[in-house]
């Protein structure tokens, strides 16, 4: 078993924060995601910091730039279609 991160903060329903690396790496970075209602929805803010560390994160930092993109999109398009639904079914 490899571990990838700790939880180093938890404010719910506003704030998760967690250290993550890749198995390659000598060093963790840290995420933090900031939520907060707003009309119609939920803002979400993330910060993931610490690519200065070492010259793999350095390298890496563009890759995972794209990666956050992708990957709350996800989330966007799978929440935003539950929203649509059940305002259809009203």
């Amino acid at each position: 078993m490899y571990e990838i991160g700790r939880v180093t903060a938890y404010q719910a329903p506003s704030i998760v924060a967690f250290s993550w690396r890749a198995p390659s790496w000598d060093v963790t970075t840290q995420v933090e995601i900031r939520l907060s209602a707003e009309a119609g929805g939920t803002r979400i803010q993330l910060e993931h910091s610490g690519w200065e560390q070492s010259a793999k994160t350095r390298e890496a930092r563009t890759n995972y730039d794209t990666g956050w993109g992708r990957i709350l999109g996800y989330y966007q398009a799978v929440f935003g279609t539950a929203d649509a639904q059940k305002g259809q079914s009203r």
